[in-house]
């Protein structure tokens, strides 16, 4: 459970929070276009981290975490 779905959606709400804290660059779209092309890195590394982890119970924290505080700024920049 962890390592598929969680990881997936996890991934996607960094995908989507880093929209909000990388700096938009020259064209305004550096913060749009990087975050989709990294999200399969993003992934790939989460899906590796629940599957190496030691403790499961620190893999869902860490998880858990990242994708908690990606959420809120998603939901503080919808909101703002």
């Amino acid at each position: 459970m962890l390592a598929g779905p969680l990881s997936f959606v996890t991934a996607a709400l960094i995908m989507l929070g880093s929209t909000v804290w990388l700096p938009s660059g020259r064209a305004q779209i550096d913060n749009l276009v990087l975050p989709i092309v990294l999200f399969p890195l993003i992934w790939t590394a989460l899906f590796l981290y629940a599957l190496l982890a030691r403790r499961l119970t620190r893999a869902y924290a860490v998880v858990g975490v990242l994708g908690g505080v990606n959420a809120a700024l998603v939901a503080a920049r919808l909101w703002a």
